[in-house]
């Protein structure tokens, strides 16, 4: 069995490069352990996905609230693509079980860490780009956060208020 197949299947994308989606699941401290087992870690993939994720936000939000100014919309961009936002995404499709960590890592939680499923959510969605293009991917992160990008209510703002 393919390291992506599961994760594959819970998808629901026509992947066609299992190898590109299973990178995406190696964090660095596996690789430190394994360094002839996978052709790299996450890391690329995390700051292509970034950008992905930015835009595809970015522009659902933008044609979702037409009668949002920018800082309104910056804030519920934010709120989405946030350390903890991304960690729901990831949480939604259970990306934690199919991460590989080291030894370490595994033993201290990675698995269920915000930050480690947010920069694992973000490398995904690079490799998810790079095999199948730029709207599935916008498609597929749309349904996603479905809940986050038709919220009415704005994010509290730095001071507490909303």
């Amino acid at each position: 069995m393919h390291p992506a197949d599961a994760l594959t299947e819970r998808l629901g994308l026509p992947i066609r490069d299992r190898d590109l989606l299973a990178q995406a699941l190696v964090h660095s401290s596996w690789l430190h352990e394994h360094p002839d087992a996978a052709r790299g870690h996450n890391e690329r993939l995390e700051f292509l996905g970034d950008a992905v994720v930015n835009l595809s936000i970015s522009e659902a939000l933008y044609a979702r609230h037409p009668d949002d100014d920018e800082g309104a919309l910056s804030a519920r961009r934010a709120a989405i693509v946030s350390t903890t936002g991304l960690a729901r995404l990831a949480g939604r499709i259970d990306l934690g079980r199919d991460l590989m960590l080291g030894e370490g890592e595994s033993q201290r939680s990675g698995r269920r860490r915000p930050s480690l499923l947010a920069s694992s959510f973000e490398a995904l969605t690079g490799a998810l780009y790079l095999d199948l293009g730029y709207e599935p991917v916008r498609d597929w992160l749309m349904g996603l956060a479905e809940p986050e990008l038709t919220l009415e209510a704005l994010v509290a703002s730095p001071d507490g208020s909303s």
